[in-house]
């Protein structure tokens, strides 16, 4: 925290969205890409692009049909 100059409430805040992130990814842990992706996000002054979002989407997308794929139902 004291590293990066952030407030106790910001680092709360990366690790929830760092979290939100690891979910959608159908990941159990929060992992350092995870966080720095949040991270990234914080530092971002211009919302996503559309662009962003549906590569985030059909990201989310494919790891659950690989997941389905693998499931030993």
């Amino acid at each position: 925290m004291e590293r990066m100059n952030m407030s106790a409430r910001a680092y709360d805040r990366i690790l929830k969205v760092a979290r939100t992130i690891a979910d959608l990814e159908a990941c159990a842990d929060v992992l350092d890409h995870h966080i720095m992706e949040a991270i990234a996000y914080r530092n971002s002054t211009a919302p996503p692009t559309w662009a962003t979002i549906c590569k985030s989407w059909f990201s989310y997308l494919f790891s659950v049909k690989k997941l389905k794929k693998h499931s030993f139902n």
